[in-house]
């Protein structure tokens, strides 16, 4: 038996696995013999990377920075997120789990709620975005059809393939994601050729009243896919055969496809005016692949937060993947009809706060806390504590210093997430000691 698979649960019989499989391994660990190759989850991940609304953020921080300032806060962001990013694929590949398992060791019985509330808050608003964005694009591109009931139909077919799972998500993802790629940089060409190359570019100065710092640009560049990054990745990576390919997928998706959503938003913004995928090819002369390639790409996004959203439900309390998706339908179209994006520039700066953090307390528990392996999932489950205090102490401690803005140098998020490191350890190891009992327990079973 291989290292890897020595960390592994081995109490699933064949029809526990038959059945697991069928809930896509929401309460349990997925074995090796359900591994994915490569360049499947590639393309997955890559369709939860390519996220319109990254390109707004493209945008924002292109009009309010020099170019050379964008490119650098670009890249710098997407240093940040293959940083975080491998962490969480290393983490989620060697163990197997889902964030929400994860977190169980790490926040308890009760204490789970927090994280799973945000998690889930978090990726239905994020459906309902895109599935308005879906209506909005169609209208826009095609003024006779109305919005809503094109939201109502995307939405429902993104409910059924996130529903259906990684197989169904990764068909998709197939198609979309490189046509996103082709015609993204046809259209990035035609943005250059149409301002007057690179050098035009570099003269650029931001007007007063849109400029921002560099700081604040690094905090959008992160915040736009800081969720994914420490919540989703888990439900991808999980499938990977080794540790080193989901780390490799994590360098490629975060430093050129993050890089390169960013970069098509903010060069299309700079040179049409308009930071919106569909907008951007349709000024360009591209309306057939402006509908074509927006409707897959907000579609390979917004299938992977339905994904998600039901795996920590059901990780959670352990409810069927159906009703959950049922519930999703119902909520995120509630939120899509009633206008949720109209709030999505102070939404995102919350997830630029308050998601960071479990990263950091996953990491310290991991590697410094439970020693590179997880206890058995359903043995922890009957000893775990209602509240794990030092995961929720951390929590609130990384939460409210990036609320404040008290790390604000350097690389911020960083900052936050090795002050949640830190300050787990140290209430793991010398002040509620919650994980060392729970261990014992487990091994006494």
């Amino acid at each position: 038996m291989s290292t890897n698979q020595e960390v592994q649960d081995v109490n699933l019989s064949a029809a526990e696995e038959e059945a697991a499989a069928k809930e896509e391994f929401a309460t349990a660990r997925v074995p090796w013999s359900r591994r994915r190759g490569p360049w499947g989850l590639l393309m997955v991940w890559m369709g939860y990377v390519f996220v319109v609304t990254t390109m707004q953020v493209g945008g924002t921080m292109a009009v309010g920075l020099t170019f050379t300032e964008f490119i650098s806060a670009s890249l710098l962001a997407g240093v940040m997120l293959t940083v975080i990013a491998a962490f969480m694929a290393y983490i989620s590949c060697k163990e197997g789990l889902t964030f929400t398992l994860m977190c169980r060791y790490s926040f308890g019985r009760v204490g789970i709620w927090i994280p799973v509330f945000l998690i889930i808050i978090t990726c239905v608003s994020w459906f309902s975005i895109d599935a308005w964005l879906i209506g909005e694009t169609v209208n826009t591109l095609f003024p006779s059809i109305p919005i809503v009931p094109v939201v109502i139909i995307a939405g429902l077919g993104i409910i059924a393939t996130g529903f259906v799972g990684i197989k169904a998500m990764s068909i998709l993802s197939d198609i979309a994601v490189p046509l996103i790629i082709i015609f993204g940089i046809v259209s990035i060409v035609f943005s250059f050729d149409s301002v007057g190359g690179v050098d035009a570019l570099m003269q650029v100065k931001p007007e007063t009243g849109v400029a921002i710092s560099f700081t604040t640009a690094l905090a959008l560049g992160v915040g736009s896919f800081s969720h994914g990054a420490v919540a989703n990745t888990a439900e991808v990576m999980r499938y990977s055969k080794s540790p080193k390919q989901a780390i490799l997928i994590m360098v490629v998706a975060m430093m050129i496809g993050n890089t390169f959503m960013l970069v098509f938003g903010g060069v299309g913004m700079l040179a049409t005016g308009e930071y919106d995928m569909a907008l951007i090819l349709k000024a360009q002369n591209l309306l057939a692949p402006a509908f074509l390639v927006v409707l897959l790409n907000i579609w390979s996004t917004a299938q992977g937060l339905v994904y998600t959203s039901t795996n920590a439900i059901a990780g959670a309390f352990k409810v069927k993947r159906i009703y959950i998706a049922i519930g999703i339908a119902v909520v995120g179209l509630t939120m899509s009809l009633m206008h949720f994006i109209d709030y999505f520039g102070s939404w995102i700066d919350l997830n630029a706060k308050f998601i960071p953090p479990f990263a950091g307390i996953i990491i310290a528990d991991y590697f410094f806390v439970y020693k590179r392996h997880f206890p058995d999932v359903k043995k922890f489950e009957r000893i775990m504590p209602r509240a794990n205090w030092a995961g929720l102490i951390t929590w609130g401690v990384g939460s409210v210093l990036a609320g404040f803005g008290v790390l604000e140098f350097g690389l911020p998020t960083i900052n936050y997430i090795v002050v949640c490191v830190i300050v787990k350890i140290i209430l793991s190891k010398f002040v509620f000691k919650q994980e060392e009992e729970s261990i014992a327990k487990c091994e006494a079973q």
